[in-house]
């Protein structure tokens, strides 16, 4: 049983102003005072209604709502969210639908709650509470109204009692006894006793479902209070816990669809242009996010809903990984992979992403590592003006034989620090020569007198303090050039057992 929020506004009965009750001969008869007013160009025919609309039918909807009551199977269902007699054929002169169509609801209401026809009054108050509240909800949405605080209480009053009421009359069996006795009367092979029966099972689901529907309608209009006020609607309904989930499962089956597709068309696009995939992957988030917060009506751990995560998440690593490994831009795909795994629910998911984050985390580490001139810290590398560092390790003792491994860490160096170096050390050099050799020529000329000596040694030891002051000068705050051991990558080499040099000491 498929119903919408519409299920009173176009209730064939209500808009052709017939009772439940009405025999084919009346139908017909509509019938032709329909094809007589399109003849004329007359209103259509209206009839009185309990619950009159608005605004008079037009002569499509009088067409539509008579070719319904052609269907026997969709007849029943327009019969059960509409008006019964109190008495079986007295639709005519039946006081309570009498004083509903003059507007006096206490009166119907009350002659409903007072009778006892066997469940026809409880099922009665049940759709004129439903209708209401549906007639409330529909007027809002057509004029795009925002309902106020209070007009949400009233609303809200009118949903609690008309599942009060359903949940009253599925519960009494002289409702479903109607119901049966409906059947045999419209006499058509099309209806049988199961017909009552399967109506009975998807009685819940459907009332459930149209709550279900405008939760997600608002939802999808990103409206999170009626959002919130129809689940709340939904579990507070009287029906069990099952029910209510498997009713949002069924509404939001489209929205899941539309998120499915918007998957697919990402990871074909991000395919066909992997340099731009991070725009897909962001274009696919972001429009899958309002989606995804109505998909969350339904319960954590749901399988429809964990899963629309995780299919979501995996879709969006999928356009990740080729627009990483063609840009290289970690950095970038570091922070895409960050909000991926936000939406991400099972453990499978979160670790295969997680995986991916660590991959890229480490390739971001060692882009920044061999990225940046080590000793500046600011300039771009030149691979001419790297340093090398050479080490040695897995050293083996075989005897008087010893055998080990080499090997070169490059460290990366920017023009202008190695241009630094260079100067330094030549500079430093040659203060450092000048005054060794006047310390010496000092103290080759005092033989061996103690100040001339003293003097030579002062002049020797100053040329150490030289050369150290005019690289400091010269490095300006760069690295010394000794700093290329502490390289992380030469680091790392320690850590495993090797050491910095061309050979273990002591070896030929």
């Amino acid at each position: 049983m498929d119903i919408m929020p519409s299920l009173y506004r176009t209730n064939a009965f209500r808009v052709i102003g017939l009772p439940v009750e009405a025999t084919p001969k009346d139908i017909r008869r509509k019938a032709d005072m329909l094809r007589m007013s399109e003849t004329l160009g007359t209103p259509a025919p209206q009839g009185r209604s309990p619950l009159p609309l608005d605004a008079t039918a037009t002569v499509d909807e009088v067409r539509e709502a008579l070719q319904r009551l052609r269907d026997p199977e969709r007849r029943l269902v327009e019969e059960i969210f509409w008006f019964w007699p109190v008495e079986p054929g007295r639709s005519v002169d039946d006081p309570a639908l009498t004083a509903l169509a003059q507007g006096d609801f206490k009166e119907a209401c009350a002659i409903w709650r007072d009778t006892d026809a066997g469940g026809i009054g409880l099922h009665n108050l049940a759709v004129l509470t439903h209708a209401l509240a549906l007639d409330h909800e529909q007027d809002a949405t057509r004029e795009s109204l925002t309902l106020s605080p209070t007009d949400r209480v009233n609303i809200n009053k009118l949903w609690r009692q008309a599942f009060l009421d359903w949940n009253a009359a599925i519960r009494e069996e002289g409702f479903w006894q109607r119901l049966t006795q409906r059947i045999h009367e419209l006499d058509d092979p099309r209806l049988t006793s199961a017909s009552a029966i399967k109506i009975r099972g998807d009685l819940p689901l459907a009332l459930l479902s149209l709550s279900a529907r405008l939760a997600v309608q608002a939802g999808e209009q990103q409206n999170t209070a009626d959002g919130a006020r129809h689940l709340a609607v939904i579990r507070n309904s009287g029906f069990d816990a099952s029910t209510c989930v498997e009713a949002l499962r069924v509404s939001l089956g489209s929205v899941r669809q539309r998120i499915q597709a918007l998957c697919s068309t990402a990871e074909t696009e991000a395919d066909a242009d992997p340099a731009h995939a991070d725009r897909v992957t962001t274009r696919l988030l972001d429009q899958a996010a309002p989606l995804v917060s109505v998909i969350d009506f339904l319960p954590a751990g749901d399988p429809m809903r964990d899963g629309t995560h995780d299919q979501l998440a995996l879709s969006a690593l999928a356009c990740q990984i080729p627009y990483g490994n063609k840009s290289g831009d970690w950095k970038g795909s570091l922070a895409l992979l960050e909000r991926v795994i936000g939406v991400a629910v099972s453990d499978s998911a979160r670790d295969r992403i997680q995986r991916n984050i660590d991959i890229v985390t480490a390739n971001l580490a060692h882009e920044r590592e061999i990225g940046t001139c080590w000793f500046c810290a600011n300039d771009k590398p030149d691979e001419r003006s790297k340093f090398v560092v050479k080490m040695y390790g897995e050293v083996v003792h075989s005897g008087t034989r010893v055998t080990w491994r080499v090997l070169d860490v490059d460290v990366p160096r920017c023009r202008g620090c190695k241009r630094k170096h260079s100067t330094a050390d030549s500079v430093a050099t040659l203060a450092f020569l000048a005054l060794a050799i006047t310390g010496f020529s000092v103290c080759g000329a005092g033989n061996a007198e103690g100040a001339a000596l003293g003097i030579g040694w002062v002049c020797f030891f100053g040329a150490f303090a030289l050369f150290s002051m005019v690289k400091r000068s010269i490095y300006g705050g760069i690295k010394a050039i000794g700093a290329a051991t502490a390289f992380p990558a030469v680091e790392r080499r320690r850590k495993d057992g090797w050491a910095v040099g061309a050979k273990p000491p002591g070896v030929e």
